[in-house]
């Protein structure tokens, strides 16, 4: 079983975190660590951050605390990663390399993450797109440089 540990988002005093737009909804953020190998065959050890959506009263039920393993606490969850061209949501910003603050690119285009917490049961599992080995800002670069030829 995965340990996915409820954590208190930043700002927040409780961990059911009420919808601003709907507070009959409500969302706990959980963080779990796994290791995956990336396209290249590197392993890696990733953080990954998700959130558990539902009824506000029925996530108040569940009377979880920060530091508590919601697998455990209430039933086993899964955090699945899925990557696209498209943003999973109106605003949403291209996938970032934390090291450099470079757009992540697939085949040129930049590559959208979202995290989906799902039951452990679930057949749902990960779909990460092939990264491209250079940063967008290279790209850019080398298409500008080969237009100053043309």
């Amino acid at each position: 079983m995965n340990k996915t540990i409820v954590t208190l988002a930043e700002g927040r005093t409780d961990v059911v975190m009420v919808s601003k737009t709907n507070s009959d909804n409500a969302s706990i953020m959980v963080k779990q660590s796994t290791m995956s190998a990336n396209d290249q065959g590197f392993i890696q050890e990733e953080v990954r951050v998700g959130f558990v959506k539902g009824a506000t009263e029925t996530l108040k039920k569940l009377n979880l605390k920060a530091g508590d393993n919601f697998s455990e606490k209430a039933f086993p969850i899964k955090l699945v990663v899925v990557e696209q061209f498209e943003p999973f949501f109106e605003g949403q910003e291209p996938k970032k390399n934390p090291k450099t603050d470079e757009i992540i690119t697939s085949s040129g285009a930049p590559v959208y993450r979202y995290t989906y917490a799902v039951s452990e049961s679930s057949p749902m599992v990960d779909s990460k797109l092939p990264t491209d080995k250079v940063g967008v800002t290279q790209v850019q670069e080398a298409k500008k440089e080969i237009e100053s030829f043309k």
